[in-house]
């Protein structure tokens, strides 16, 4: 692979894994909220 297909790939990965994680954040916060927790 040449060095741009190779960055393009990283970026790819790490944009799709950074939407995963911050999806499952919202998910948890709402659940969280739903079940009465509070950060206070």
């Amino acid at each position: 692979m040449t060095p741009d297909l190779t960055r393009r790939a990283v970026l790819r990965d790490a944009y799709g894994l950074g939407a995963a994680v911050g999806l499952y954040g919202a998910t948890f916060g709402a659940a969280a909220i739903t079940a009465g927790l509070s950060t206070a």
